[in-house]
């Protein structure tokens, strides 16, 4: 039987920090607040829940020079796919929805969009792809659906534009899933949210660009 934690992390997810969360915050608010705040604050109230549930899994080993290791090989495979994307996106004007939204949100509210991003983010993905997903599908074929399930959600939002260059995203982020999975089994969860941040960093500076 899967342990309770990884059901309770994954529900809280999906129902509290994408539904009843920014619910409750846009009726206390009188809905005067924009979206990403509402989504910044259902972040910073579910990764207190979560981390008060799973602070022990939290462990810091001090093989921090071979993850550093790893994080630069992974970077030098992603960075190029993600920049030529990138330019493909920008030279035929076809920027994607999802794009368009980070894009505008990060013009407008910069700040709130960097904690979003870069500090909320990473710490919610990571235990619910890595932690809670991974450990329920826990079977030969758990990493290919944990990773294609990440994957298929960063880019659910361009499904309807069916091409090469929503392949080459999907792609990139099967990839990039696959790196954040290999470091929390060989290294823990702890190495896995630094590393994904610190991808989301990179990202985010992109953005401003």
């Amino acid at each position: 039987m899967k342990n309770k934690t990884e059901f309770k992390v994954l529900g809280l997810y999906l129902i509290g920090y994408t539904i009843i969360f920014p619910i409750l915050i846009t009726i206390i608010t009188l809905n005067k607040i924009p979206l990403s705040v509402i989504s910044l604050i259902s972040g910073i109230i579910t990764c207190k829940i979560i981390l008060s549930w799973n602070k022990e899994i939290l462990v810091c080993s001090k093989k921090w020079k071979e993850v550093a290791k790893y994080f630069v090989g992974t970077l030098a495979i992603l960075l190029p796919v993600n920049f030529t994307i990138n330019y493909i996106y920008r030279f035929f004007n076809c920027l994607y929805c999802n794009q368009q939204v980070l894009e505008m949100h990060i013009e407008n509210q910069p700040l709130i969009m960097f904690l979003n991003i870069v500090v909320i983010s990473p710490i919610l993905e990571e235990y619910v792809f890595r932690y809670a997903l991974l450990n329920i599908f826990n079977c030969k074929l758990g990493t290919i659906i944990v990773t294609s399930i990440f994957s298929t959600l960063h880019i659910l939002i361009d499904i309807k534009h069916v091409n090469i260059i929503l392949f080459l995203n999907f792609s990139m982020y099967f990839i990039l899933g696959y790196a954040f999975l290999k470091i929390y089994k060989k290294y823990g969860l702890f190495y896995t949210i630094i590393f994904h941040s610190l991808w989301n960093l990179i990202a985010y500076m992109i953005y401003l660009i």
